[in-house]
């Protein structure tokens, strides 16, 4: 079938595979239902049940370009939707413990699948417009957000029936799978893409694409503990309660899309300068966090930090889409994700390491560290954009 890259259903379409990619943990709300459920089974196992796809994610991501190769991109996609359903909603009428946690491995799984393709397939279509890829990858950083309030708010509901319906949440990757399937071309439908995203020369990395994965790397390290970090200083502080802190996560969420959206307009006007400016806005949200005496403080310091990670983790992956060589931007998509996914889970680990040996373990000392470690990225990026600009303007004038 013909279609119009420009339109909204098509944008909607290929936009709509990125609202799940942070699904996968947005039934942990269901947790208190699932402690006397397996009352047999230890608290830890149980809370692993929400940690569990992560690990299936990277599988998946080392799977998906071998799939590629014999599927194609959007057949790809389609089996890791189908894989996501039938995993994600397995628990509605299982009770055994340990199928449950197959089946949320193999949820992971299923999104791993599609999971740098949500990336990878923007600048593939958008290739001939850098400012319209800049676009679609800003909104494109939000759609995840869009897609956890999405199944918080059906959870809410959910949850009041019993914990087996609380995984009917992963119901919503079926609207998903329909707009993929009926308006995102086959391979072959687009010959400019089928040339470009399946070239006959083997993908290739370079050193570029090693300095970006190390800074998503460090990046992920220290912008997770918003994750595990915060809520206890919330309780511990006695700034507020868990329930009053989960309201005002929930608003946050609605609060940063538009922040997240405005990133192509925000590119076409600063450019490379975005780069530092997130990092150094993320800093500052941290700071905030550590200074906190409040909720409102919480609450100002979560809309500063969405701002910059809207601003720089969008730029990151336009810069891979600049940086990868020609038919490589799935192949480093996917390296990133990995990258990411790694940094996610050994995050913990690092920071209360980094704790220890600055002699201070509390919650609010480890906001200061994060805040250290963006402001020194922040550095980086400045060097980074000092160097672009001296480039740009070497090539002006030799023209």
């Amino acid at each position: 079938m013909k279609y119009n890259k420009n339109s909204l259903i098509f944008k909607i379409a290929l936009l709509s595979i990125s609202t799940l990619l942070m699904i996968a943990p947005a039934v942990s709300s269901a947790l208190p239902l699932l402690y006397p459920a397996f009352s047999g089974v230890s608290k830890a196992s149980v809370e692993g049940l929400v940690t569990l796809p992560n690990i299936g994610i990277i599988f998946g991501l080392i799977l998906s370009p071998i799939l590629i190769k014999f599927l194609g991109q959007k057949k790809t996609v389609l089996s890791g939707l189908v894989l996501a359903l039938i995993s994600g909603t397995f628990p509605m009428y299982a009770s055994n413990f340990m199928m449950i946690a197959i089946s949320r491995l193999l949820l992971g799984v299923g999104i791993g699948l599609f999971n740098s393709l949500a990336v990878s397939l923007i600048p593939q279509f958008y290739n001939d417009d850098e400012e319209e890829t800049a676009s679609m990858l800003g909104f494109q950083n939000v759609m995840g957000a869009l897609g956890t309030a999405l199944a918080s708010f059906v959870l809410s509901w959910l949850v009041t029936i019993n914990w087996h319906m609380a995984f009917g949440i992963y119901l919503l990757i079926i609207p998903v799978f329909i707009l993929f399937a009926l308006f995102i071309p086959n391979d072959k439908a687009n010959k400019t893409i089928t040339k470009k995203a399946a070239p006959k020369n083997r993908e290739k990395i370079n050193s570029k694409l090693v300095v970006i994965w190390t800074v998503f790397f460090i990046l992920f390290i220290f912008y997770m503990p918003i994750s595990y970090k915060l809520p206890l200083l919330v309780t511990s502080e006695k700034l507020g309660s868990m329930s009053q802190y989960a309201a005002l996560t929930g608003i946050t969420g609605l609060c940063g899309i538009p922040l997240g959206a405005s990133f192509g307009m925000f590119f076409k006007k600063l450019h490379d300068k975005i780069f530092p400016l997130g990092f150094l806005i993320t800093a500052l949200g941290f700071l905030l966090f550590g200074f906190a005496t409040n909720l409102v403080m919480i609450f100002a310091g979560n809309i500063v930090l969405g701002f910059g990670a809207a601003l720089a983790i969008p730029y990151l992956y336009n810069w891979i889409s600049w940086a990868a060589p020609h038919g490589s931007v799935n192949l480093a998509t996917t390296i990133a994700l990995v990258l990411i996914n790694i940094a996610c889970s050994i995050s913990p680990y690092i920071l209360n390491s980094l704790s220890g040996l600055l002699g201070n373990s509390t919650p609010r000392f480890a906001m200061f560290i994060c805040a250290a470690a963006f402001i020194l990225l922040t550095v980086y990026g400045l060097g980074h954009y000092l160097r672009v600009h001296r480039v740009n303007i070497k090539a002006k004038q030799q023209l």
